[in-house]
């Protein structure tokens, strides 16, 4: 077998056993998730149940049966078995007598902490629900056939997703076998000519008398090429970004000018309008790249001063309700001083604010209700800001990757966004000498917290 062969196979190999590895586990676990959510709903069914007979007397088992037939929330193949403590039945829609409670299930869900177990494709909950006067043992069982299906579609993706990426991984890694394995003096020529990324790294030229050697001194002088067209490229994203929102702004204003005046052709002015509403998004995305490459200068730090941060905070809060009235952004301080130097901040006022806009504007977009908390407090010698929201939260593998630019979850898709927000946000207090953590439990919201440096330190 050929060398470039060899490579090819190794590396397909292990990118097999990684997406492999990482498919089960994400099939397993939202098996785990699939089987723990039924069993909630079943356990909360059980106990609206009991509460219904024990605490409503108007409820008996004969207009309990009606209410079952009819509830249009009526599990798949749902059947609800009621007995008192001394297992006399006072209900049960199990006519055929497919679900077996035995007396462990008797003593686990009386005594324990409830029941939760299979029986063939049924899953079966039980607990005891405990009136003033009453205690009923309820049993619910039943088919979980939309989750059973979910997770079908999720296994046919995973395979789908499997098996385009390693027909992927099969082209990708001849390619590359075959660029690694090109001859030297050939790759000292390209390399040579390449300006395309910036590295701080250099490689070791050993001895300095082999070709190695002479690969590693001209890879060397390729990456100082390169740093240097890194740091032109960046000044050319806030070149750019600033070139562009001049002629866009200035679009934007003409479309806004002719959409003022009466117009006969309704499907033009819709047109204008659509026309406005994309470059209006182009303007906000050139606006964050020039906040972006603002943020990324060292000579930012230059046009620091003194600020307030409770008045920063107020005026972000006045800008975010400005752009969306439905926006709820609610500001309470846990620390008060008479001396207004505690809230000082050493900072440049415009990136300052940019951030906060942008932390309050996430929580409001993500928030089931568009309402975000923000917490000032203090330490000794930093100023501390939390914004919590109520949004589904983020999933724990996708916290490392939500300050990378451009990053969007895929649960997020539906939300109009750049993913530059985080990153310039996460950018600005690093320039500021602060930090930003986030944490969250996933379905009970999120919270960034934000700590800077005070200026009466």
């Amino acid at each position: 077998m050929k060398i470039r062969d060899k490579i090819a196979l190794q590396i397909l190999a292990t990118v097999g056993v990684i997406l492999l590895l990482a498919f089960i586990t994400i099939y397993l676990s939202f098996s785990r998730y699939r089987s723990e959510d039924f069993y909630s709903r079943l356990e909360a069914k059980a106990q609206s149940v009991g509460q219904m007979l024990v605490e409503i007397d108007e409820v008996d088992p004969t207009l309990l049966s009606k209410m079952e037939q009819n509830n249009p929330s009526r599990l798949h193949n749902e059947y609800i078995l009621v007995f008192k403590p001394n297992k006399t039945p006072v209900f049960s829609n199990d006519e055929q007598n497919l679900i077996r409670i035995t007396a462990a299930d008797f003593r686990v869900a009386t005594y324990g902490d409830g029941v939760r177990r299979r029986q063939g494709s049924f899953q079966i909950a039980g607990t005891s629900y405990q009136g003033s006067e009453t205690v009923l043992i309820v049993f619910v069982a039943a088919e979980d056939a939309d989750g059973f299906d979910r997770m079908k579609s999720l296994r046919n993706i995973l395979l789908l997703v499997f098996a385009i990426s390693i027909l992927t991984s099969v082209i990708a890694a001849r390619m590359l076998a075959g660029r690694a394995l090109k001859p030297i003096r050939t790759v000292i020529s390209q390399v040579d000519s390449i300006g395309i990324a910036s590295l701080n790294a250099r490689v070791n030229a050993g001895s300095g008398r082999d070709e190695m050697a002479q690969l590693a001194n001209t890879f060397n002088k390729m990456l100082v090429r390169l740093q240097n067209s890194f740091e032109m490229q960046k000044d050319f994203i806030g070149n750019a970004s600033h070139e562009l929102k001049t002629p866009l702004t200035v679009i934007t204003a003409e479309l806004e000018v002719m959409l003022m005046q009466e117009r006969t052709n309704e499907e033009y002015k819709k047109t204008l309008r659509s026309v406005r509403e994309e470059i209006s998004n182009l303007n906000e995305l050139s606006e964050r790249l020039l906040m972006l490459a603002q943020a990324s200068s060292a000579t930012s730090s230059a046009h620091f001063s003194d600020l307030r941060i409770d008045d920063l905070v107020w005026q972000a809060r006045s800008e975010i309700l400005k752009r969306d009235r439905q926006c709820n952004v609610q500001f309470e301080m846990l620390d008060f001083f008479d001396d207004e130097k505690y809230f000082l901040v050493k900072g440049n006022e415009s990136l300052l604010k940019t951030a906060l806009i942008n932390l309050m504007e996430n929580g409001c977009k993500y928030s089931f209700d568009q309402k975000v908390k923000v917490l000032l407090s203090m330490a000794p010698g930093h100023i501390i800001l939390e914004f919590n929201d109520n949004g589904p939260g983020i999933p724990e593998e996708e916290i490392p990757r939500i300050f990378q630019p451009f990053y969007r979850s895929p649960s997020t898709n539906k939300v109009r966004g750049h993913g530059i927000g985080l990153t310039l946000t996460e950018r600005i207090i690093t320039l500021h000498n602060g930090t930003i953590t986030v944490s969250c439990s996933e379905g009970k919201g999120t919270t960034f917290r934000v700590v800077l440096t005070s200026s009466s330190v």
